[in-house]
């Protein structure tokens, strides 16, 4: 059995490697079914970076005539100033520079590079009805296969065999919790916290795209992922959403619908009170003592406490931190950190990892992301959307940890791509408009 699990990934990742030379989008969508899919997709006989290389360089000549164009940076601008910005303060730092350059390579070719990629083929074909064909199935898959979870307290046979061919490591160490109501649940995915954010993503893809599909798959989807959401076994992501839900709702200036909404889960939570487990699970999510019977988490205190000793081991290095990735360094050598443990929140990495102008470098590409669709997109909605993806990222990744960025950039891509897409139809429009009133006259 396990050879032929490993023989089957081994040939996704040649089918992979070959569909991108002979079908450019056809091999994109195979490459990110790879990520949703394979739950340890180091086991492929081609490795990522190969993929990720062959993607760019088949997308370089198909798009050569717009690669360096001003709007083929306009996506991925943020990102490449964040990982130029960092790469800088390498040589700076006390962390080995192999691997730090190692890790800043990784990131470069298997996030910027696949993020361009999808972001030139967004804005010259727009949502086409493969791409949309992907996240739907892909959709389906992933979210019904979490419900189905939920039966088994976090026992997933799927990921499990993976982590017998690789480390076998996974149960024990994130997905064994008594303290869950439903246990630790990751879906396709190689860690729980992975699943949580991707779930909430795309339930902000596909509410920007709901006129896209119908209302009836629209309506399933919601349903489906939003019960993922709530039994996942993540509390972060239900606060990390519910921050989004009031930010979307402020930038609508829809005060009255976010008071209503806020009455509506009041009674939702007294319903939720008639069982006593679901409501312990529930309520862990506003209960910052970490004492909560169900879902326990870190408490207040805790993550205080955290906090001052990511600033003490930034005081070594207090400008430019210990070096790239310096937490992941740490803890492939040293294992986990006696009081930041696994490092989980994305403001103790950047203080550790960047130091101060790490702080500095990191608001500034928030500020980018939610910012620079204002000068390019058209459609307020769309820009509104685009902020709401960054909050949730920020927020989820502030409370967790930075689990989702790979995820994060492609839907960022993608949204944005399609706005554009829409705005470059437009403009070829009204040329034709004008074109066929000049014939007339």
């Amino acid at each position: 059995m396990d050879a032929l699990l490993l023989g089957f990934v081994k040939l996704y990742s040649i089918v992979i490697f070959i569909t991108i030379f002979f079908d450019l989008k056809m091999g994109m969508i195979l490459y990110l079914s790879y990520f949703f899919l394979i739950p340890q997709v180091t086991l492929g006989f081609f490795p990522v970076t190969v993929l990720s290389l062959a993607l760019f360089g088949v997308a370089s000549y198909k798009y050569k005539r717009m690669l360096f164009s001003p709007q083929s940076f306009w996506a991925i601008a943020p990102y490449a100033f964040l990982l130029l910005m960092l790469g800088l303060f390498i040589p700076l730092s006390p962390t080995p520079i192999s691997f730090q350059l190692d890790k800043w390579r990784v990131d470069f070719i298997n996030g910027l590079l696949t993020m361009w990629v999808v972001w030139l083929m967004v804005i010259n074909d727009g949502m086409t009805k493969t791409l949309l064909r992907f996240f739907l199935i892909i959709s389906f898959i992933v979210g019904i296969y979490a419900l189905i979870l939920t039966q088994t307290e976090g026992v997933n046979p799927y990921v499990f065999a993976f982590s017998i061919l690789s480390d076998g490591n996974l149960l024990e160490n994130w997905f064994a919790d008594s303290n869950r109501l439903f246990g630790r649940i990751s879906s396709t995915f190689v860690h729980p916290m992975i699943w949580a954010f991707v779930c909430g993503a795309l339930i902000i893809v596909f509410f920007a795209i709901r006129d896209k599909i119908s209302k009836f798959t629209f309506i399933l989807l919601m349903i489906v992922l939003s019960l993922d959401m709530l039994f996942c076994g993540v509390r972060s992501v239900l606060a990390a959403f519910l921050v989004t839900v009031v930010f979307y709702l402020l930038l609508k200036r829809q005060i009255k619908l976010l008071l209503y909404s806020g009455l509506t889960c009041l009674l939702i939570l007294l319903l939720i009170t008639t069982n006593d487990l679901l409501f312990s699970y529930v309520s862990s999510i506003f209960d910052f003592s970490g004492n909560a019977s169900v879902s326990q988490g870190s408490s207040f205190e805790m993550r205080f406490n955290q906090l001052g000793a990511a600033l003490k081991e930034m005081k070594d290095s207090p400008f430019v931190g210990k070096g790239y990735n310096w937490h992941e360094y740490y803890m492939e050598t040293e294992g986990d950190h006696p009081e930041l443990l696994a490092f989980e929140s994305l403001i103790f990495t950047i203080l550790c990892d960047s130091g101060i102008l790490g702080v500095i470098i990191w608001v500034s590409y928030a500020l980018m992301l939610l910012f620079i669709p204002k000068f390019i997109l058209k459609d307020k909605n769309d820009i509104i959307i685009l902020q709401c993806l960054t909050c949730y990222y920020f927020v989820y990744s502030i409370i967790t940890g930075d689990f989702g960025v790979r995820y994060f950039c492609w839907f960022y891509a993608i949204l944005f791509g399609m706005s554009y897409h829409k705005i470059k139809l437009d403009s070829k429009l009204s040329a034709l408009k004008k074109i066929f009133k000049i014939k007339t006259i």
